[in-house]
């Protein structure tokens, strides 16, 4: 029996000039170099993977340089 990772705590995100949208999200010191997919939808039914990497510090932070192409999008981050 495997222990599944508490899932990541996503911290308030940020609008930048030229569209980008910049979040942070957090994890326990157990859960660092785990790899992380962030996924985006317009419609919290569909989900894309529009980022990966590997948790190398708390708070760890994604920006998405083509938030500006939808008038809104939801954003999750996702643990094996």
């Amino acid at each position: 029996l495997a222990l599944q990772p508490d899932p990541p705590i996503i911290l308030p995100g940020s609008i930048y000039s030229g569209g980008q949208f910049q979040l942070q999200f957090s994890s326990t010191e157990t859960e660092l170099y785990y790899n992380y997919t962030v996924q985006g939808s317009t419609d919290l039914m569909t989900w894309t993977n529009i980022g990966t990497g590997t948790i190398s510090s708390s708070p760890m932070t994604f920006t998405d340089p083509a938030a500006s192409n939808y008038s809104n999008q939801y954003y999750r981050v996702t643990l094996p």
